[in-house]
């Protein structure tokens, strides 16, 4: 299951390079002449749209009562 998160980030991770190499110029060729801190600001926007989307599942999260054996007997 690790295996297969790393793989995924990869792959996450490649295109979304990809995707501002395509429609920026904060990666050119040339590092010294781009814009890296853009890129990271990216990539912490992203962390905290992650981090708001687990409070909202986590707000959203009923919990149920766990099925005894108490609860199987019928009278």
């Amino acid at each position: 299951m690790v295996a297969m998160v790393i793989g995924i980030s990869y792959y996450v991770g490649t295109a979304l390079i990809d995707l501002v190499r395509r429609n920026s110029y904060w990666l050119p060729d040339n590092i010294n002449a781009g814009r890296v801190d853009n890129v990271y600001w990216l990539l912490v926007v992203l962390g905290v749209v992650n981090f708001g989307c687990y409070l909202v599942c986590a707000k959203l999260y009923l919990r149920r009562k766990p099925i005894t054996d108490d609860d199987n007997i019928q009278t």
